[in-house]
């Protein structure tokens, strides 16, 4: 009798998952699941874009930041430079002298160590000359950037 109830149980078990009702149910199960897997990787990957999206952004920001405050830095340095004595004399003077020029040099060579600045370029208009704080001075004619001269000149008699 036992055994009987045992091949019962177990055609009653085929009938059970040969049946329509546990295909379409087990189907549906694993479609759920399917759609649940694919929807979960999909939020996931949205996640990590938009974490990746504010990590960029932050850095973004920071890196403005940081140059916003090297422009700073700049334009108060070269309002500084400007306003130096030896500096002013050389950009009002046609025609100045190599003292002058020696004063220039050591009161900006300090500046350019402090702020680590790859090279400070004065340009004189009166004087037509150039001084490079790694090269040192030049006329107009023997610059070796040309092309910014020409932009400078431009932008003055834009400005006039």
């Amino acid at each position: 009798m036992i055994s009987f109830d045992r091949s019962m149980q177990k055609k009653k078990l085929k009938n059970i998952i040969r049946s329509r009702h546990f295909s379409s149910c087990f189907f549906i199960l694993a479609l759920l699941s399917t759609i649940l897997f694919f929807v979960s990787t999909l939020l996931n990957i949205w996640q990590n874009s938009l974490q990746l999206k504010e990590q960029l952004e932050a850095k973004a920001d920071a890196a403005y930041s940081n140059i916003e405050n090297t422009f700073s830095v700049m334009k108060v340095g070269s309002v500084f430079i400007a306003k130096l004595a030896s500096v002013n004399h050389i950009l009002v003077s046609p025609d100045p002298t190599i003292d002058y020029f020696s004063r220039m040099i050591n009161d900006i060579s300090p500046y350019t160590q402090l702020y680590s600045f790859e090279t400070i370029c004065l340009y004189f208009d009166r004087s037509e000359r150039v001084f490079d704080s790694s090269g040192g001075m030049y006329t107009y004619s023997d610059f070796y950037n040309p092309d910014f001269l020409r932009i400078l000149s431009e932008m003055d008699t834009e400005e006039a």
